[in-house]
């Protein structure tokens, strides 16, 4: 929950703003001594590694010392500056960084062919929600057909394990992006094989590239107004450090095909601005302006879905979800197949439209 206007508080700067700051919430934290033991001698890919999480979770797994560690990114300023950082951390573990789009299946085969990693955490999507509602057919093909063609691969290259960045937009989506999530989610839950595969559903990262928090102290620093879509809109938070705690830790765990953070309660967006401008600004008189609900956009989200039971980890912070698997194999291809064919065509509002099709079964058989 928020801080009551009694808490003892200063004022910080925007650079020092963390979520602990605002939230009654301690960061959750990983067992150091496990994950290093599961992460010796083992070969680590990480894609998305330039993004929000990507740098934070990089970061974390130098400290956990696999073998080797490939970081993947499409964004050559990204990636640049992630090795800038890295470099002078630890020597002793190979670091390899590669610029390549996931998107394109023969360079994601390349890639794993010469590198052969044992662990992939798949990180790399677009995340605007309102961006992506105007754009589905580059949604479709970043978030859903690269992770599709990336799982695939790595089916190929015996990889031990692939990770699946989602998020609770996933959950009975009302956006593009939502829908582009959940299709993955039941890709990666349908994987062939042996290789083992989850999902971890994330909710609003607090302080990522693009989120409400940068926006906020950018409006606070100028004086205002503070933009917030509804006063009753309300989201999940969890803090940089939380999202690589729950991607990390399940690398343990089997219990469940998807795994979430406690996040209870959901924050209002209003009372968040709120607060943030008592930390940010507390002598100055900032407006709040309401700007209305945004297309794609939720009053409010859900960690799981009515036929998921969440279950509990050996991490107090960690939660399982477990439910049926929604469709085959089978059924997923063929439905992948037909969305591409709508992308290659260029076909947006139609392939917005099948995005949405949840019980696209009859169509496709």
């Amino acid at each position: 929950m928020l801080h009551h206007e009694g808490s003892s508080f200063h004022p910080l700067a925007p650079s020092a703003l963390r979520i602990e700051h605002l939230l009654d919430r301690a960061p959750a934290q990983v067992d150091v001594d496990a994950l290093r033991a599961h992460l010796r001698k083992q070969c680590v890919m990480l894609t998305g590694a330039g993004g929000s999480i990507g740098r934070v979770l990089a970061k974390k797994l130098l400290d956990l010392k696999p073998t080797k560690l490939i970081l993947v990114d499409f964004s050559e300023f990204h990636l640049f500056r992630l090795e800038q950082s890295l470099r002078k951390h630890n020597p002793d573990i190979e670091l390899v960084f590669k610029l390549v789009d996931v998107r394109h299946t023969t360079a994601v085969d390349q890639l794993l062919d010469e590198h052969a990693p044992q662990v992939i955490f798949h990180a790399a999507a677009y995340k605007h929600v309102p961006m992506m509602e105007f754009h589905p057919v580059q949604a479709f093909e970043n978030n859903t057909l690269a992770s599709v063609n990336l799982l695939r691969a790595a089916e190929q290259h015996s990889v031990e394990q692939f990770i699946f960045i989602s998020t609770d937009k996933a959950v009975d989506p009302s956006s593009v992006m939502g829908t582009t999530k959940r299709l993955t989610e039941w890709y990666v839950r349908a994987a062939n094989g042996t290789m083992r595969t989850k999902t971890v559903r994330f909710g609003n990262v607090f302080g990522s590239l693009g989120s409400v928090v940068p926006t906020f102290i950018e409006q606070i620093l100028e004086g205002g107004p503070v933009t917030v879509t509804h006063a009753d809109m309300e989201r999940f938070f969890m803090g940089v450090d939380d999202a690589c705690c729950l991607i990390l830790q399940t690398l343990l765990y089997s219990t469940a095909p998807v795994f979430t953070l406690r996040m209870d309660p959901a924050v209002k967006i209003l009372t968040l601005a709120q607060r943030m401008i008592d930390v940010l600004a507390p002598q100055k008189d900032i407006p709040i302006k309401f700007i209305g609900v945004r297309a794609g956009e939720k009053m409010r989200e859900q960690l799981w879905s009515a036929n998921e039971t969440p279950l509990t980890t050996p991490h107090r912070d960690i939660l399982g979800l477990n439910g049926p698997a929604i469709f085959s194999r089978l059924e997923l291809d063929e439905r992948i197949d037909f969305l591409q064919a709508l992308a290659a065509a260029q076909a947006q509002e139609r392939l917005k439209t099948a995005l949405f099709e949840a019980d696209f079964v009859a169509q496709t058989s």
